[in-house]
């Protein structure tokens, strides 16, 4: 991406970003209705509120504190091994939310 801004051309600038975005919104679109099923009617709203600015605090705040520190110390491979854990915790958890059911 460096090689890319640094090339000026704001035509492959557009083009990154608009598959970028584009990409998020296959994340975001179903975690709407995602996040919500997790929980029972009555905290609903609370519960899908939590666990989803929770865990932007977590994953936006801390992990780059943490891939820095990382960085300074033993490079890019403690980094990429940090990165690596964290999606397969993520990948485990996201196995292991099974949604309610409409009854429940």
């Amino acid at each position: 991406m460096g090689a890319m801004m640094g090339s000026g051309s704001l035509l492959l600038i557009w083009a990154w970003l608009s598959i970028a975005l584009l990409v998020m919104g296959f994340v975001y679109g179903p975690l709407g209705a995602y996040l919500p099923s997790l929980f029972p009617p009555r905290v609903r709203y609370s519960g899908a509120s939590l666990a989803f600015n929770i865990g932007g605090i977590i994953g936006g705040g801390l992990t780059p504190i943490a891939a820095q520190a990382l960085a300074d110390r033993g490079g890019l491979t403690l980094t990429g091994g940090y990165l690596v854990a964290a999606g397969v915790l993520s990948l485990a958890g996201l196995a292991a939310t099974r949604p309610r059911h409409a009854d429940d």
